[in-house]
């Protein structure tokens, strides 16, 4: 949607279900809402004529990942060879330890960017900035050796990872014989672990 081609917004909903999650879990709602303000399109700033581009950016979405292989939320059995009787036979034993409450990978994002056209376009200025935080980590948790399973998947942490972008690109010169511009970029990452902590 977009009023006076000055205020935009975009929304979105999806559901995903997957049957390699427990089956009280199998299903989530992702949503995701984008909003973009052309501030180059006001009257304060639109007669100027130096200014080709301004617009400021915000944007939140929930995202699911699953990762990791099916039937992980149940008890499986394998199959193990045994002499039995003086006989080689075929037995089985419960080899994953069944997990009710996995559920899906979930990951929060928050964008904040601003672009900056001057000159005709000719030099354009971009930030960006995002926080990104993924909880119920899916991994492979171990195990006390008393339990009798030495590892079973899990809904196992948390992480924060945030960066900031700048994007500088220039045309200086465009002609159909020749041109000329300049294009750099700068940015700057931090991951951090939020926490370690699980179900069992």
């Amino acid at each position: 949607y977009n009023y006076k081609r000055k205020y935009y917004a975009d929304v979105n909903a999806r559901i995903d279900a997957s049957s390699k999650f427990a089956s009280n879990n199998k299903s989530a709602v992702f949503p995701s809402l984008a909003l973009s303000w052309a501030i180059s399109e006001e009257d304060f700033i639109k007669n100027i004529d130096d200014i080709s581009q301004h617009k400021l950016r915000v944007s939140f979405g929930k995202t699911g990942s699953n990762p990791i292989s099916p039937y992980q939320s149940l008890a499986l059995l394998s199959p193990i060879r045994y002499n039995f009787d003086n006989e080689l036979v075929t037995g089985y034993f419960e080899s994953n330890l069944a997990n009710d409450d996995l559920t899906w990978e979930k990951t929060d994002q928050l964008n904040i960017g601003l672009d900056i056209g001057l000159f005709e376009s000719k030099l354009n200025l971009t930030i960006d900035a995002y926080n990104k935080r993924t909880k119920d980590l899916l991994q492979n948790v171990q195990l006390p050796v008393s339990n009798g399973y030495t590892s079973r998947v899990d809904n196992f942490g948390s992480v924060e990872n945030k960066r900031l972008e700048f994007g500088l690109n220039t045309n200086l010169i465009d002609s159909s014989d020749f041109s000329w511009g300049i294009l750099a970029n700068l940015s700057f990452n931090r991951n951090k672990l939020l926490s370690l902590n699980s179900s069992l």
